[in-house]
């Protein structure tokens, strides 16, 4: 069994499937903070919440990390 990490987006729905936390949890960072898939790193204070399996973020956009266990 493993773990993946989905990125959700508010606007653009699925963003993508991960099996590292680090690495979803910065694509979704910059998704809220407006810069995913731009040349520029916009400087938005981000809040985070989570619990056991799943994280918020919240800048200019919303996002979350879903963790989701896979057989």
């Amino acid at each position: 069994m493993k773990y993946v990490y989905i990125v959700t987006g508010e606007h653009d729905g699925f963003i993508g499937a991960y099996s590292n936390f680090k690495k979803a949890s910065v694509i979704a960072k910059e998704y809220a903070a407006g810069s995913y898939e731009t040349d520029e790193l916009n400087a938005v204070t981000i809040s985070e919440q989570s619990n056991e399996w799943i994280t918020f973020y919240q800048g200019t956009n919303t996002s979350d990390v879903e963790r989701t266990l896979v057989q």
